[in-house]
């Protein structure tokens, strides 16, 4: 008798992956740590959001002033103008290190779950 064997993905894998490739904390929605999830998914999401409207906010600051004609545009002077604005800048870096920190704290910690629940689940197969 030849069983069908279909090779699994460990849960640390996947969990890490999704975590590591998506988005923090999709990883632990799919270990079923929905409130370990849900608070990465929403700190990562809501840094994410700062980093893009402080970007979208300073790219079009820019542009209204190279449309009125007080900075030329081109890359120096832009580049100039970009690090004279250092309020945003200092907003979105704060921001822009939230979201690594959540990122790396996702995986890792999607990783731990993970080979809990791989544990776990051989355990339980083991007679």
């Amino acid at each position: 008798m030849c069983q069908d064997y279909t090779p699994r993905m460990k849960k640390s894998v996947k969990a890490t992956l999704l975590s590591a490739l998506l988005f923090p904390g999709i990883g632990h929605l799919v270990l079923r740590s929905y409130g370990r999830g849900v608070v990465l998914v929403l700190v990562a999401g809501s840094a994410l959001a700062v980093v893009v409207t402080v970007t979208m906010q300073k790219a079009l600051a820019i542009v209204e002033r190279i449309n009125r004609g007080e900075i030329a545009a081109d890359m120096s002077s832009i580049s100039a103008h970009l690090a004279a604005d250092s309020e945003g800048s200092r907003l979105a870096s704060t921001a822009l290190s939230v979201l690594l920190i959540c990122w790396l704290i996702g995986i890792a910690d999607a990783w731990r779950l993970g080979r809990a629940a791989d544990k776990a689940q051989s355990d339980h197969a083991q007679p």
